[in-house]
């Protein structure tokens, strides 16, 4: 695993997997796959930013680990802190 999915996976996973509902994603494919659960919880729930969790998963899951991927994950954690309030 590269150095830039690693540090993606560090700095999200937990967050994703809280709302996803499962353990941590150790992969960047199970983090894709959770970022998906994720942003349909997230819609669901009512909480604004979703479709850049969409934009973020698709170009991961086209290997894309640039900028644009870590800025479209930027309000993540705000998402996630607004979901725990929720439930």
């Amino acid at each position: 695993m590269s150095s830039a999915a690693q540090t993606l996976l560090t700095r999200y996973a937990d967050e994703v997997a809280f709302v996803a509902e499962e353990a941590p994603a150790a992969t960047l494919t199970e983090f894709v796959a959770q970022l998906g659960t994720v942003s349909t919880r997230l819609n669901d729930a009512g909480i604004d930013g979703v479709d850049s969790l969409d934009a973020a998963a698709t170009y991961l899951a086209d290997g894309d680990l640039s900028a644009r991927v870590r800025k479209l994950l930027v309000n993540l954690p705000d998402m996630v802190d607004e979901y725990r309030d929720m439930v």
